[in-house]
């Protein structure tokens, strides 16, 4: 772990100088990261990777995190100002990133990639069944973004309908994308961007691309 928080660093450091300091892709960095370590370890240990194998293999590498780094804010506030994430844990509960990469990337595994071979099997473009993928992602995942930009009751109460809606409607061999602009005007009033499910999105098509080793 020691030498994917070097690399990571590193990344995070060439984002933010090509940025001018702004956080675009700080979680992405992170679970691209776990994921690539995940599918090499997998692959040098068995000669073949899997999804699950890559996201689990991902997941013993942070073995412990959410302990250390989250449930310890519980019981000792640091001196310093909390991060976002950090903040959501301490007065919600939610784990995120870290939460979600610990669990060996369930809105991933169990939502996104499926959704996203369903819908390519049945005949869908790429696209297509990404954005089936990504309304999956977004039923299912901690998305710290939304609730960052809209606040926790809004991202509890509100959004689920909204994208549980356009999810059900939305037929990827079919495409309907007034759908999809009908959900961003209702995002817009508040800038709710799903930038969470957007980084598990990545990481869907990274692991169905193992299918091709």
């Amino acid at each position: 772990m020691r030498e994917l928080r070097a690399a990571g660093a590193a990344m995070e450091r060439a984002m933010f100088a090509a940025t001018d300091g702004i956080n675009t892709h700080k979680g992405l960095i992170y679970l691209m990261s776990l994921l690539l370590y995940g599918a090499g370890y997998a692959l040098l240990s068995r000669d073949r990777v899997s999804a699950a194998d890559a996201a689990k293999a991902a997941s013993l590498a942070v073995r412990g995190v959410v302990e250390k780094e989250l449930l310890s804010l519980a019981e000792k506030r640091p001196a310093r100002e909390l991060s976002n994430g950090e903040r959501l844990f301490v007065e919600y509960g939610i784990t995120g990133i870290r939460g979600e990469a610990a669990a060996a990337f369930p809105s991933v595994i169990g939502g996104g990639l499926p959704a996203m071979r369903r819908a390519a099997e049945a005949g869908a473009s790429e696209n297509d069944a990404g954005l089936a993928a990504l309304l999956t992602i977004m039923t299912v995942c901690e998305d710290s973004n939304v609730i960052h930009r809209a606040g926790y009751d809004y991202w509890k109460n509100v959004y689920p309908p909204l994208v549980g809606a356009a999810l059900a409607a939305f037929d990827p061999c079919r495409p309907d994308y007034r759908l999809l602009r009908e959900l961003e005007a209702a995002f817009l009033p508040l800038r709710v961007s799903p930038g969470g499910a957007a980084d598990l999105l990545s990481c869907t098509y990274f692991l169905n691309s193992l299918r091709k080793i």
